[in-house]
């Protein structure tokens, strides 16, 4: 009986660590590795030491070999197909491996797993002391049979002169339902012929669609038939770019690289709010004539960025209207640094921030979608003060809302009259602060019926008493407190 054998491998591409710090994350990730798995069994495989620095290569993608159902084309005696995922891993003919009979021209050894994977690599420990067999194998993936005209041959050992390598690390990085070892041989004379004997396979990979360690994670919306690479999660087939700007976007973030079409704002282009920055007017403060402030809000985030340095230098853009204002999206230059300064976002309709100008951001550098609610005319960009300079260099600012009384993916609808301020959603037209008397209902047009009324009131009554409930208890529970705390 085979023992078991551990049915994940964990890798990264190559890193270089200084030999503390190297040791030092290794034995952090084993303790983090027991905590999460509990059972695991450890191996670590470290490469010569070159100048004080190991070279490592790690993976993370689940052993699918344990997955589906193994197959072979023949059967030496007991060495049945299952011999080869059991472990241990290692090439000793003892310890169990499966094997095809004698005789035949043809042989193969087949994983079939119950849906589409994708493989990054395979691991095959060949019997030891038949190198010769091995000689000439061929690795297919199939989503049918072995000869299937739509097989994939991810590696041969065709015209490769001496014997392979009993154990390999192959990688194929593909998509499929089936795996197969298989080698031939022109003739089976003398009892040889074609074997396929093999002590221990592993195959890794991660079922489509997901990736990480275990396969536990999904992959992004935003790439293509939602498939990614199982180690990092990038798109495979690349990312959905129907709301991006001539249909460009990164497949490792899903983010619009040129920006996003005409309309749509934030960092996936996927928000339902108009960017109203587009139809704006920027300004730059100090003036920069070879890098004007209106290349902020020409749509373009790859293209040339406004820049402009000075003890106060900041950009504004004036929308034109006093409008609602629900997100703001940042597009920096290459010049911005990652730190620790506060940088600023400042709503008025005014212009004149420093005076009446209400803060909506200030923190660290801003590389997500910033989600707010605000009422105004100007948006203005105060960059962190350093050693006495600011420095702005923006490529594009982009701000989602709609003027005051519109809404609408492009703000082509009008709020209903009766809102209070005329005020609704940008996306859905609700009234934001309720109904003028004599209408209710979420976009206020439906009349107010003397049923209506009763049936607010009521609410407001049940409100009132609960929260007239509410305080008389919070009042008595500190009253009791300070009491207790005087004896």
């Amino acid at each position: 009986m085979k023992s078991s054998m551990d049915n994940n491998s964990y890798t990264v591409d190559t890193i270089r660590l200084p030999l503390n710090k190297f040791l030092e994350q290794v034995a952090f990730n084993i303790v983090v590795t027991i905590v999460r798995r509990k059972q695991m069994i450890v191996h670590l495989n470290l490469p010569a030491l070159i100048v004080g620095f190991f070279t490592l290569k790690v993976t993370a993608q689940k052993n699918l070999a344990l997955e589906g159902e193994v197959r072979q084309s023949s059967t030496y005696k007991t060495f049945s197909a299952h011999l080869a995922i059991e472990g241990p891993a290692n090439n000793y003919w003892n310890d169990g491996c499966s094997s095809t009979a004698a005789w035949k021209k043809t042989a193969w050894w087949g994983l079939l797993l119950p849906k589409l994977v994708y493989v990054t690599n395979i691991q095959i420990y060949y019997r030891g002391d038949r190198a010769n067999r091995m000689n000439k194998f061929r690795l297919y993936l199939s989503n049918t049979t072995v000869g299937a005209r739509d097989a994939f041959l991810c590696y041969t050992d065709l015209g490769i002169s001496g014997y392979p390598d009993v154990t390999q690390d192959i990688n194929c990085n593909n998509l499929t339902k089936n795996v197969y070892f298989f080698n031939r041989r022109s003739s089976a004379r003398n009892g040889e012929g074609a074997f396929v004997e093999l002590c221990y396979v592993a195959i890794y990979g991660c079922w489509k669609g997901t990736w990480g360690v275990d396969c536990t994670n999904q992959c992004p919306t935003y790439c293509i038939d939602e498939h990614c690479y199982p180690g990092n999660g990038s798109c495979i087939w690349g990312c959905k770019s129907s709301n991006c700007r001539d249909f460009k976007c990164d497949k490792n973030t899903g983010i619009c690289t040129d920006g996003c079409k005409t309309g749509l704002v934030g960092h996936n282009c996927n928000n339902s709010y108009y960017n109203i920055a587009s139809n704006g007017t920027a300004t730059e403060n100090p003036p920069n004539k070879s890098h004007p402030a209106y290349l902020s809000v020409d749509g373009n985030r790859s293209g040339s960025c406004s820049m402009t340095s000075g003890p106060n230098a900041h950009l504004q853009v004036d929308i034109g209207f006093t409008s609602i204002i629900t997100m703001i999206y940042f597009t920096f230059g290459g010049s911005v640094p990652f730190n620790m300064d506060i940088y600023s976002v400042y709503c008025t309709n005014t212009s004149d921030f420093l005076k009446d100008g209400i803060v909506i951001y200030n923190g660290k550098r801003p590389t997500e979608d910033i989600h707010l609610y605000a009422v105004c005319r100007y948006v203005i960009y105060v960059p962190p003060i350093i050693n006495g300079i600011s420095n702005v260099d923006l490529c594009e600012i982009e701000i989602g809302g709609c003027p005051i009384g519109k809404f609408g993916g492009y703000c082509e609808m009008h709020c209903s009259e009766n809102c209070i301020y005329g005020s609704c959603d940008v996306v859905n037209g609700i009234c934001t602060f309720g109904c003028v008397d004599g209408w209710v209902g979420e976009s206020c047009n439906e009349i107010c019926t003397e049923e209506d009324v009763e049936k607010d009131g009521n609410i407001i009554t049940a409100l009132t008493v609960r929260y007239i409930l509410r305080y008389i208890y919070v009042w008595c529970e500190q009253h009791a407190s300070l009491e207790s705390t005087s004896l």
